[in-house]
């Protein structure tokens, strides 16, 4: 968590995240390069933030993850 903090701050992240809701791996791939991160941590921060869910499929989807019934 410390070196996701460091290496990905919030801070910077928001200023760079796509204002568009958007889907796919692009995005996700594009801040891993901004970053200089492998994409795997990129996607696990963004979900953590809350700012990336997936969808069925395993396919990035911009937003917060959907509650799930009971």
């Amino acid at each position: 968590m410390f070196s996701a903090s460091l290496l990905m701050p919030k801070e910077g992240l928001l200023k760079v995240l796509p204002k568009q809701p958007w889907c796919g791996w692009r995005p996700v791939y594009h801040l891993a390069d901004l970053f200089l991160v492998n994409v795997t941590p990129m996607a696990i921060r963004l979900e953590e933030l809350d700012w990336m869910q997936r969808a069925d499929d395993g396919t990035p989807v911009s937003g917060p993850s959907r509650v799930r019934g009971q």
